[in-house]
């Protein structure tokens, strides 16, 4: 995305000489506006770099099954070759060494990796895309014989013409429906029959062990088109999806109203079989956005907390203050404090970080469960398990138990090092804060719940973060983070299908960050003082710090 985890902003400057020209900004229906390259074909008296050069710049243009990109190669290879074999995506503009008369190498750092079903991937570690291309003579002029699998393009070339989607999945209860990220390309129009083949191929690799899809086994589109006229986007479906339960039927309705409401215009969706329309259950043979709406996880709505001289306060119509009940911790000192999405349980962590409370209003002192490891801020997932980081891993507890108890959630590297996590608010998957070896990132991974908790699939969601101390939520395709850069810190916006990243400055001093969906960025400063986002800049709302939301 991904995320996105998916990057595609801030790309690398663009040569404006060469085989390949910018031309208009044009509509794609359906889906976004995006800069058509007109790729130059190759020219007599080529060198072999020309040609490598030429051969990968010509990859932007998917016209007649990349026709112009084929005139590059030689006859034998042009007929084989796959440009539909996955997306190998390079930073900057690569660099070119012939180190023979007919080997031409080149090299580029990695950027992102995109599957032949258009699932991309962050690599962990840094990486370098290095082909070495082979060139020979066909009637005097060089053409490349051994073109890679797949496309190998620029990172500005992905941001000219690609575009990622989400596609939605409902969780195992079938109560709300989460988000995968594909990308698709924008020239070759078809985004819906597209979005829709997505979902029938099923949710990512990463995704899969904690969602499911409603769509019965074998279910296909009966015709390769799915139409979308008057805001209707009419999906036919084969024979099989006669098979799914009512429950499952309203399901894979919103599956598809979900995802395919990404583009512009469509409100409703029908499902076509044979020559009837599907009965959607009480919905009847249409969904309409409303409807499919209420697969949508609702954010918790009450007030952040903080912590004032140890104690929990919280945040209420921008200002802090003292709660109106005691939240349970009577006597107890605080270094962090969260509410969970109803506000009826509140998770602490001790002065010196090395024990979980578990405080309710009304109850005049918290459980207090000793962790002896440093521990980081908890966090509440809709379940109402609480989640928190310490020097042994990542740990769960369920604050509904008769008698809670820490576990240990199991499924990560051993290699990597986790610091902060943070739930999403579909309790499907996670951001982390990490380390390996090599680097530090901000990743994701899927929740998987059974009779042990397990996270899977743990992927690097960017490249341009940086050095990120605090995390959260904006909604469930778009992250906060507060980083460093160099000796100062802003909070920024980085969005999971586009990747792109919008600063949004911070007060002076920024340490902890609160975020929920649709509510105002919280940030606490090392002076003790807590801010709020608002369209004039940072607010001061009152001393306090580590400011936290419901969930």
């Amino acid at each position: 995305m991904a995320g996105i985890c998916v990057g595609f902003a801030g790309c690398a400057g663009v040569p404006t000489t060469g085989p390949v020209q910018q031309g208009e900004e044009v509509e794609v229906s359906g889906a976004d506006t995006f800069v058509r390259v007109i790729a130059r074909p190759p020219t007599e008296g080529l060198s072999p770099v020309d040609v490598v050069r030429g051969f990968l710049a010509s990859q932007s243009s998917r016209e007649n099954n990349f026709a112009m990109a084929r005139q590059y190669l030689t006859p034998d290879a042009a007929a084989s070759w796959n440009p539909a074999g996955g997306i190998e995506v390079f930073d900057g503009a690569g660099s070119f060494d012939q180190i023979a008369p007919t080997d031409v190498s080149f090299f580029a750092p990695t950027y992102l990796l995109i599957d032949d079903l258009g699932r991309p991937s962050v690599p962990t570690a840094t990486t370098f895309s290095v082909f070495d291309f082979r060139v020979e003579q066909i009637d005097g002029q060089w053409r490349v014989n051994n073109p890679p699998t797949g496309l190998l393009i620029s990172r500005g070339d992905l941001t000219r013409s690609y575009r990622g989607f989400a596609l939605w999945f409902p969780d195992p209860t079938g109560e709300v429906l989460v988000p995968d990220t594909t990308v698709l390309p924008l020239a070759t129009g078809g985004i819906a029959t597209s979005l829709t083949q997505g979902l029938l191929v099923g949710p990512s690799k990463w995704l899969a062990p904690a969602v499911r899809s409603a769509f019965p086994v074998n279910t296909s589109l009966s015709l390769d088109a799915v139409t979308v006229e008057d805001g209707v986007a009419r999906v036919p479906l084969s024979s099989a999806v006669l098979s799914a339960s009512e429950r499952d039927r309203k399901l894979l309705a919103a599956q598809l109203g979900k995802t395919l409401s990404a583009i512009t215009g469509v409100s409703s969706v029908e499902v076509v079989v044979g020559a009837q329309l599907l009965q959607l259950g009480d919905w009847g043979e249409s969904v309409e956005t409303s409807e499919w709406a209420q697969f949508q996880a609702s954010p918790p709505e009450g007030d952040a907390s903080a912590i004032a001289r140890e104690k929990p306060v919280v945040i209420s119509d921008g200002v802090v203050r003292a709660p109106t009940e005691p939240l349970g911790f009577a006597g107890a000192k605080l270094s962090a404090v969260a509410p969970s999405f109803d506000s009826t349980v509140y998770a602490g962590v001790s002065a010196d970080r090395q024990q979980l409370l578990l405080g309710r209003p009304g109850t005049p002192r918290p459980l207090r469960l000793d962790f002896d490891q440093l521990l980081s801020s908890p966090r509440f997932d809709r379940f109402g398990w609480v989640w928190v980081v310490g020097a042994r891993g990542v740990w769960a507890i369920n604050s509904g138990a008769s008698n809670p108890e820490p576990k240990l959630v199991g499924g990560l590297p051993a290699e990597v090092l986790v610091s902060s996590v943070v739930p999403s608010i579909d309790g499907v998957r996670v951001l982390l804060r990490a380390q390996s070896e090599t680097a530090s990132f901000v990743a994701l991974a899927a929740i998987r719940r059974g009779e042990e908790l397990e996270l899977t699939g743990l992927h690097r969601i960017d490249r341009d973060l940086g050095s990120v101390i605090s995390t959260g939520w904006a909604d469930a395709n778009r992250i906060v983070a507060l980083r460093e850069t160099g000796l100062d810190r802003e909070a920024v916006s980085f969005d999971l299908l586009s990747g792109q990243t919008i600063s949004l400055g911070a007060p002076p001093s920024s340490s902890t960050l609160g975020a929920s969906v649709g509510r105002s960025i919280l940030i606490g400063s090392d002076a003790n003082e807590i801010f709020q986002q608002s369209s004039s800049g940072w607010q001061p709302v009152g001393a306090a710090t580590a400011p936290i939301y419901p969930g």
